[in-house]
């Protein structure tokens, strides 16, 4: 029984909020809400267990002029040991920026943990003999 509390325990500990806000002409509908959590999940999977929550702000860019709409997507992510980074991209769709978005945070977040993880002095391809 033991072992059901640990599984249980360790999917708790992966379950990232995500928080989402939008500015007063993008409409933050649930099913709004539930695609953006959905794919910064996915899109964050991996460093879950470095992250405490990630918010999500939509705005629409081109907000009171002519043209198309342009949205905005930020992303911050809160690393438990760590200070915040944030990362942007700008679409046609709130979709499109928000896959960006999560694309562009996911690959400095790998960046940032993993030379955190990383010390001056392990294996290269030089030492290796």
């Amino acid at each position: 029984m033991r072992a059901g509390r640990d599984v249980r325990r360790r999917l708790r500990r992966l379950d990232l909020p995500v928080l989402l806000n939008t500015d007063s002409s993008v409409q933050g509908t649930a099913n709004l809400g539930a695609r953006v959590e959905q794919i910064v999940r996915a899109r964050l999977r991996h460093l879950a267990p470095h992250l405490t929550r990630v918010e999500a702000y939509l705005a629409n860019s081109n907000r009171g002029g002519s043209g198309q709409s342009d949205l905005r997507c930020a992303l911050e992510a809160r690393p438990s040991d760590a200070k915040p980074v944030s990362a942007d991209h700008s679409a046609a769709t709130a979709e499109e920026a928000v896959r960006g978005a999560a694309s562009k945070l996911a690959r400095l977040l790998r960046t940032r943990i993993g030379r955190r993880h990383e010390v001056k002095g392990g294996e290269t391809i030089r030492s290796m003999d």
